[in-house]
């Protein structure tokens, strides 16, 4: 004699359950292929905004971004939970050569200034945002390095 579970094993009701388990499955390895996709596309679109900073920090007055812009933009892409520990050293690099470029070759900005137009007052604004991104950016990667959440 067969047991009631063999019967049901045997039964259509079984084939299913078997198709319904399927589908579940199938819509999870989708959901999570589509939420890769997304992230990808994310990580895409901020890579973009960090070479966009990057290039036009380097580039030659009057193509140049204003420094204490760039030192802007890049903390504003530290903050991105897009962003990662490799990707915080490349800030802090891209940081630490805008500084430097600014102090080798200042440049004359059209952007809007909350400090005046004294170039003083400017430059020290500049290192203030600076120093804070690069605070912020070893705050992060010391706490990735500790395996602690990072703070958003």
């Amino acid at each position: 004699m067969r047991s009631a579970w063999w019967e049901f094993v045997l039964s259509s009701g079984f084939g299913a359950l078997g198709a319904v388990v399927a589908a579940v499955i199938a819509a999870l390895v989708a959901r999570s292929a589509a939420r890769q996709r997304r992230r990808e596309t994310d990580r895409d679109a901020w890579w973009a905004r960090v070479t966009w900073v990057a290039e036009r920090a380097a580039a030659e007055p009057p193509q140049r971004l204003d420094p204490l812009v760039a030192v802007h933009m890049l903390a504003r892409l530290a903050g991105s939970p897009l962003a990662e520990a490799e990707d915080w050293r490349l800030l802090a690099a891209l940081n630490e050569d805008v500084l430097r470029r600014a102090r080798s070759a200042p440049v004359a900005s059209a952007a809007p200034r909350r400090s005046g137009g004294d170039p003083d007052e400017r430059a020290e604004e500049l290192a203030r945002a600076s120093r804070e991104l690069a605070a912020e950016l070893q705050r992060r990667l010391d706490a990735a390095a500790a395996g602690r959440p990072r703070r958003r």
